[in-house]
This record gives C-alpha cells, structure tokens and sequence, in this order.
C-alpha cells in the first residue's frame, strides 16, 4: 500500500518549464512582431522628419516675412532704415535649396548679389517636387516662384521668372517630399500672408 501511494505521488507531479518547440515558436513570433515594428517605425520617422522640414521651410518664410516689414537699423541720417522688397525664391530645377533675397533694383527676382541671411538648405532626404500657383477655379503648376512682402503689409506677392507679378494668384503651394517613400507635406502661402504646412 505504502508503495502505491508512492507511485501515484510521482505520477501526480509535472515538469515546469517550455519543451524546445514551444520555445521555437515564441522565439519566432517575437522576431516577427519586432520586424514589423522596426519596418513600421523607420517609416514613422520619415514621416516626422518630412513634416519637421515643412515647417522649417514655413518658419524661415515667417522670418523673411517679418524682417520684410521690420526696420533694419538706422541710415546715417539717423531715421530707420527699412527693406524694399524681401522674399524667397523657390525652383523645381534647383530642388535641395531655396533663396532668401533683397530685391535692391526693384525688378521682382532673384537676381545675383542679392542673397541676404540665411539660405534655405533642404536636409539631404528631402526634395522641392512641385510648386503649384492656386487662382481662383484653377491651380497651375510651375517651375519657378519668388514670394516678396513689402512693408508696410504682411500681404505676400507672387512673381514669376520674369518678375512679371500674378495678380490673380490666391496662394502657392510648394510640395516637399521624401525621397524614399514619395510622401509629401505642403507648404502653403496666401496672398494675405498666411503661411501653413498641409
């Protein structure tokens, strides 16, 4: 009797612990669950730093917006000095930078020796794809805009290659993209001087 109760104790106690397959297999379902996150992560970050560039690009055109409208010192007859006409000029065909300018002959482009502060550099993974000229019923795409304000207005003004002004633009649109994953941000500027990023 004693040695049944000894057998039927040994049979009642179970091994703990994982038998090979089923570490395996948890192994296996860990690697996969981390891939995904990994891929799905480096994608968020492309994400993030696309929109970072956006509203770096939106913050310096604030800038050149406000020193457009600000005095810059005092002459040397001792009243303020202001700016003329201060813009950016953005291009399809030169797509890893934009142009901060002082119009100083007063003809409506970027012309050289007219660069001032500093100049728009797009980080590397990030390109100008498309400028987009928004009227009314209609958006037009083009390769080249300056965007200017003149004091005493926030108000922006579009001018082609030319320096010829669009009078019936409403707003620019200026796609930033990633060069990679083709996702886009845009950077908007109203005529009224309303600058966002969509």
């Amino acid at each position: 009797m004693l040695f049944l109760s000894f057998l039927s104790k040994q049979n009642n106690t179970t091994t703990k612990g994982f038998g090979l397959i089923e570490l395996m297999v948890s192994i296996s379902i860990m690697a996969l669950i981390l891939g995904v996150v990994f891929t799905r992560q480096d994608s968020f970050n492309n994400t993030i730093l696309l929109r970072s560039q956006a509203y770096e690009i939106a913050l310096q055109l604030r800038e050149v917006q406000l020193n457009a409208v600000s005095a810059t010192g005092y002459n040397d007859g001792g009243s303020l000095d202001y700016y003329t006409l201060l813009g950016a000029n953005f291009s399809t065909s030169n797509p890893n930078n934009f142009f901060v300018f002082l119009d100083t002959n007063n003809n409506n482009r970027l012309d050289n020796g007219e660069l001032r502060g500093e100049q728009g550099v797009l980080d590397s993974r990030f390109t100008i794809t498309e400028i987009r000229t928004i009227e009314s019923s209609s958006s037009n795409t083009v390769s080249t805009v300056s965007i200017l304000f003149q004091r005493p207005d926030f108000d922006a003004k579009f001018y082609n290659n030319s320096g010829v002004e669009q009078t019936n633009v409403i707003a620019v649109e200026i796609d930033v993209s990633e060069n990679t994953t083709g996702i886009t941000r845009t950077v908007e500027v109203t005529s009224t001087g309303q600058i966002s990023v969509q």
